[in-house]
């Protein structure tokens, strides 16, 4: 179960129905804007509470237009060394109810660098949770690495047990981890050196490692945000366009595979509002202005993960929507959330925008 939440959920308590909206900041218990971004959510338990696992980026003000432009605003918005990896607990995840927990890894455990998209997973050979982080050093994404740690509970703190972690494809960046039933983990992540290109390495027993067992890269180059699940036996990859913090959003490429190791077929592109004609595939704008596809969410894709509503497992999807927040302080920017939803032959269904959904959480 994974991924990022921004959204928050409005609680009616008769029913238990539970209305997300994609207009508005989530808070906690104590009121509080959630600085969560790129991270996962996990319900480790039945009926247990969700944790939530988000990057918090600080009341920086973001840089003007292009993500990385670093131009106007805080230049280093975004690219700090001391962006803390905080976990929250909801029991139904509505607005209000996220209870901060803490820093799972802060900076002084942690080798200095800047670090991004935390994703946590449960480890049933160990009996450990597991951490693992993107790290750039200095600024220097040609020689960015991967981080894990431990922890013996849900909310940490988490120890660190590798870094600089060897992948069969170098310079990785963004990343995912999908845990199969059998107990196996696949690290789903895109190489800087081969063009920003998507492939999954199996990992180690412990996931403190990779064995180098890799699927072969799979789908269009200059690409990120990846985010893998199964359903009915199906194997899902989204991944979109890279879009460095930009206000436009990215598409959601979908590929599915009957093998976790693939091989994987390009479906169709869920959230590109229009094609590029000379390929047929999918190219979101990533704030250059060449852009030929719109994104509909607006939003940079965090992950997919299941949930227990509605009387059956429903697989919501997460993004950013970078660049939102109207006082422009990069804590407080949205995210969009939106339930996947199926058509009889396994494949997912275009998405619409959506201003809110409801769920029944009993």
């Amino acid at each position: 179960v994974a991924v990022a939440v921004a959204v928050f959920g409005v609680v009616d308590s008769d029913a238990h129905i539970v209305t997300f909206n994609n207009n508005a900041d989530h808070f906690d218990d104590k009121g509080q804007i959630m600085d969560a971004h790129d991270g996962n959510i996990a319900q480790w338990e039945p009926n247990g509470p969700y944790y939530f696992y988000g990057m918090s980026y600080g009341n920086c003000i973001e840089p003007i237009g292009g993500g990385c432009s670093h131009q106007g605003g805080d230049p280093n918005c975004g690219f700090r060394t001391d962006h803390n990896v905080s976990v929250w607990t909801s029991m139904d995840m509505s607005n209000g109810s996220w209870h901060y927990v803490g820093n799972a890894l802060p900076p002084s455990s942690r080798p200095s660098a800047i670090y991004y998209r935390p994703k946590v997973v449960f480890n049933p050979n160990t009996n450990l949770y597991v951490l693992w982080l993107n790290g750039v050093p200095a600024g220097d994404f040609s020689h960015s690495f991967y981080l894990a740690a431990t922890s013996s509970t849900p909310a940490g703190p988490f120890a660190v047990k590798a870094v600089n972690i060897s992948t069969h494809n170098s310079a990785g960046g963004d990343f995912d981890i999908f845990v199969d039933d059998d107990g196996t983990g696949y690290f789903i992540y895109t190489s800087i050196t081969l063009g920003h290109a998507m492939s999954i390495d199996v990992l180690a027993p412990d996931y403190l490692s990779s064995t180098l067992n890799n699927s072969g890269v799979f789908g269009q180059t200059f690409v990120e945000a990846p985010a893998m699940f199964k359903r009915s036996n199906i194997y899902y990859a989204l991944f979109g366009q890279c879009c460095c913090f930009c206000a436009t959003g990215s598409d959601i490429g979908v590929y599915r595979s009957s093998s976790p190791m693939g091989p994987y077929k390009f479906v169709s592109d869920i959230g590109c509002k229009r094609w590029t004609p000379l390929l047929q595939l999918p190219f979101a704008d990533n704030g250059d202005g060449k852009a030929s596809c719109q994104s509909l969410t607006k939003a940079q894709q965090n992950a997919v993960f299941p949930v227990k509503a509605n009387g059956t497992t429903v697989f919501l999807w997460t993004g950013d929507q970078w660049q939102s927040a109207p006082d422009r302080v990069k804590a407080h920017d949205f995210q969009y959330w939106t339930p996947l939803s199926f058509d009889a032959s396994g494949n997912i269904n275009s998405l619409q925008y959506i201003d809110s959904f409801v769920l029944d959480m009993n």
